[in-house]
């Protein structure tokens, strides 16, 4: 029996050794947004939309180019860099760092807003991370919150921005925006209602350093993984 076990143990190891994590890119290619906007004061709405529109050169550095697709006119120019986007607005001239998807439970980052830039004092924490699958698509999902509003969820999506707006990592009051749909050459790849409900519950950062177990795409537990892609500990990873 002995023998046996250390047997599965040593054949698994060398396995998950060789796992990495899957990011979903933020900046493709024919990927668009569109946003339901409300206005609280005069109770205008409308909808929104927003997509890649070829590349751009700031300051030295390769950038997508945001654009409405209604009016044409340029939002703001972004570049990912790992799990990171930055972003540079026209009448702001440094560039931010408005997503992280790499942050984990505790961390905080600072607060920007295409209508106002940036407030020094103004932070929010990340307070709960875990996965929603729709398709075969697995997206980290952040539960972040600002200082002074902690009981004030929103949801950042990876490859998809905030539940609110995609050139701003939190919400502005009166003008309410919220994310309705997301595509990719006219393919639906997230909608607002896919991140009510996760596809594997129970799954956060609780503990980065304890050992999870592995989930396949159906949110299913598997015990010992084989060859392709899983989620752990909230992140798609590939087992080789």
């Amino acid at each position: 029996m002995k023998t046996e076990l250390l047997f599965t143990l040593f054949t698994l190891l060398p396995t998950l050794s060789f796992s990495q994590d899957v990011y979903e890119p933020f900046l493709e290619e024919g990927k668009v947004w569109t946003y339901h906007y409300y206005n609280d004061f005069t109770g205008h709405e409308f909808y929104e939309t927003l997509a890649i529109s070829g590349d751009t050169i700031v300051n030295n550095k390769s950038y997508k180019r945001i654009v409405d697709v209604a009016t044409g006119i340029f939002e703001c120019a972004m570049r990912e860099d790992g799990n990171k986007v930055f972003c540079v607005y026209p009448h702001y001239a440094d560039e931010v760092l408005l997503y992280d998807f790499g942050l984990n439970v505790g961390d905080v980052f600072q607060l920007y807003d295409d209508d106002s830039g940036t407030d020094t004092d103004a932070w929010a924490m990340v307070v709960s991370v875990d996965t929603v699958v729709v398709g075969n698509r697995a997206f980290r999902i952040l539960d972040v919150r600002p200082k002074d509003m902690m009981g004030w969820s929103n949801w950042w999506i990876e490859g998809i921005g905030s539940m609110y707006y995609l050139t701003s990592n939190y919400l502005s009051v009166g003008n309410n925006y919220a994310f309705s749909t997301c595509t990719v050459d006219g393919e639906t790849i997230f909608t607002h209602k896919d991140y009510r409900t996760s596809g594997i519950p129970g799954i956060s950062y609780t503990n980065k350093n304890k050992y999870s177990s592995f989930h396949n795409l159906q949110g299913r537990q598997v015990q010992q993984p084989t060859r392709g892609v899983y989620i752990r500990d909230g992140r798609k990873v590939v087992v080789k």
